[in-house]
């Protein structure tokens, strides 16, 4: 047997994580497929590739503003996050994000969510190298906030 087939052949281990998430890619794509199956025959119709663009740009363009909307109504408080935590040991970490979540639970989730990505950036960023395994109390808001 040649080294490439072997290379090919090799058997991959895999996490059930990593298998879950290979199966939901797949259904995912074989969805799209035949969303994009079902719709072609209508684009089609519309006459020119141009005409077709048009279509489905401007669907989409419609579609969008009222999720942006409906996500904007989601408050974090409408997200199941205290029942996944439930299932975890209780550590000052847990307790800080359930602080969190109780202080900002009117807040719009997707507004904060951009905002903690950018806090935690902005944390990396600072603690890169020497400072990554000291106390938070050696930060200043003013070293994160401009």
């Amino acid at each position: 047997m040649s080294k490439t087939l072997k290379k090919t052949l090799k058997r991959v281990k895999k996490s059930k994580e990593e298998i879950k998430s290979d199966f939901l890619q797949q259904e995912k794509i074989a969805h799209l497929k035949e969303v994009v199956t079902g719709m072609f025959p209508i684009v089609q119709s519309a006459g020119t590739i141009y005409d077709g663009q048009t279509v489905v740009n401007a669907l989409a363009g419609f579609i969008e503003p009222h999720i942006e909307e409906a996500v904007r109504k989601i408050k974090l408080s409408d997200l199941p996050i205290i029942s996944y935590l439930e299932k975890e040991e209780d550590t000052p970490i847990k307790q800080a994000i359930i602080k969190i979540i109780d202080m900002f639970k009117d807040e719009p989730a997707q507004e904060l969510s951009e905002t903690l990505e950018k806090f935690g950036r902005a944390l990396g960023q600072y603690s890169a190298n020497e400072f990554m395994k000291q106390n938070m109390s050696v930060m200043n808001i003013k070293d994160i906030v401009a």
